[in-house]
This record gives structure tokens, C-alpha cells and sequence, in this order.
């Protein structure tokens, strides 16, 4: 009997840890932005909480002569119920880490961009300016030109 209540501390042990990391998930995602991985593994640790929550309301609710002849029995459901938790903890722990490795991905992306976007922005710079120096020696040319032209033109009439 005490076996169990001290698994009945350890199944609130775990369950706490659990909150935490639930927590952490429900604030690092955005609303309805959860992997469809998370979700599952969250509906699957809702079903083991219910079967927690049963478990220890049976070993709460059974008479001290009910508890030490159910003792072993309540013990085995302990321990699936401790393996569900292990197995939820671990589950939500590796998506858990598959969300920021796509994080960091999304930020390497954004800053990949932002390089490539800078180094565009300065070759269509260089670009521009040699259409400026191309474009401001026609037109020293042209005008030179023109210049010519008029003295030449002044010649004549001169003449």
C-alpha cells in the first residue's frame, strides 16, 4: 500500500513535469500552429492523464483492506501509467526540438534572404551607376558634338 501512495506521488512527479513542457510548447507555437505531431502526442497524453487521474482516484477512494488486497493490482496500472508519461514526455521533449530546429531554420532562411536581398541591392546599384557614367559621357560627348557643330556652323555664316 505504500508502494502505490509513493507512486501516486510519483505519477503527480511526472505529470508536473509534464505541465511544464506543455507549457513551454503552448508559448513557443502561435495559435493553431502546432505540428500535427504535437497535437497527436497531446491528444494521447490527454487519454493517459484521464487514466491517471481514474487510477489515483481508485487508490484514493479504496478502503485500507481493499488497498493491501489491490495493492499489486494498482501497482501494474501504476506502472503502465508511468510508461504512457514516459513515453508522452519524450515524445512532446524531441518535437519540442524539432519546432526550434525549424525555428533556426526559418531565421537562417530570413537571414540568408536578407544577405542575398543586400547583395542584389548593391550589384543593381553598380549597375546603375555605370548606366549613369555610360549615360553622362554620351551626353559629354553629345555635347561636345554640338559645340563643334555650332563653331563650324559660325564659320560658315561667317564666311
Amino acid at each position: 500500500v505504500q508502494a502505490n501512495r509513493k507512486r501516486c506521488h510519483r505519477v503527480a512527479e511526472r505529470v508536473r513535469a509534464l505541465e511544464e513542457l506543455v507549457t513551454a510548447i503552448r508559448e513557443g507555437s502561435t495559435a493553431k500552429s502546432s505540428a500535427p505531431q504535437v497535437e497527436s502526442v497531446l491528444e494521447k497524453l490527454k487519454l493517459t492523464l484521464h487514466l491517471a487521474e481514474d487510477l489515483v482516484r481508485k487508490y484514493v477512494d479504496a478502503h485500507v483492506l481493499k488497498r493491501v488486497a489491490r495493492a499489486y493490482q494498482l501497482g501494474e496500472d501504476f506502472g503502465d501509467v508511468n510508461e504512457r508519461l514516459n513515453d508522452a514526455y519524450q515524445e512532446l521533449t524531441l518535437a519540442v526540438q524539432v519546432q526550434q530546429g525549424h525555428a533556426a531554420r526559418r531565421a537562417f532562411d530570413a537571414a540568408e534572404r536578407r544577405a542575398q536581398d543586400e547583395l542584389d541591392r548593391r550589384e543593381d546599384g553598380e549597375e546603375l551607376l555605370r548606366i549613369l557614367q555610360d549615360t553622362q559621357a554620351t551626353v559629354t560627348q553629345t555635347h561636345g558634338d554640338v559645340q563643334d557643330l555650332r563653331t563650324t556652323i559660325e564659320k560658315l555664316i561667317e564666311n
